[in-house]
Parts: C-alpha cells; sequence; structure tokens
C-alpha cells in the first residue's frame, strides 16, 4: 500500500486528532467516509421517496439495496 500526505492548517489537525483518538488515520477517515456516504444514501433514498410516493416499507427496502450495492463496489474498487 503506498502512503500520502496532505497539507491541512494546525488548527484542523488538532481538531481532527481529538476526534481520532486512538485510532490510526486510515481507520478514522474510514469512518468518517463511511459516515459521509451513508448520509448522502440516506438523503438520495428520502428524495426518491418523496418523487416516487413509495412507502416507508418500500423505501427501507431500496435504502438496503442501495447499502448492499455500495459495499459490492467497494469490494470489486477498492
Amino acid at each position: 500500500m503506498s502512503i500520502s500526505t496532505i497539507t491541512i492548517s494546525t488548527k484542523i489537525k488538532k481538531r481532527l486528532m481529538k476526534l481520532k483518538g486512538n485510532k490510526t488515520w486510515d481507520e478514522f477517515f474510514e469512518e468518517v467516509i463511511e459516515k459521509i456516504e451513508n448520509q448522502s444514501l440516506v438523503k438520495e433514498a428520502k428524495e426518491f421517496q418523496e418523487e416516487f410516493k413509495l412507502s416507508d416499507k418500500d423505501a427501507e427496502k431500496m435504502l438496503a439495496l442501495l447499502y448492499k450495492s455500495r459495499q459490492e463496489w467497494r469490494f470489486r474498487y477498492p
């Protein structure tokens, strides 16, 4: 695995370090990315539900399918 660096202000790094705790930077950012992607999926699913007048049950099924598909895509395209 190759590694890279990013340039951020000291202020931001201190805030990130507090949030990171004992996790590695990879673990921490993987968790951050996962949360952002999940929020995006939920938002898109809600918009889809409203647009196509889906029941809550159907919307939950669709969201589960989106989560599953996203995991499959991540496995194929790291």
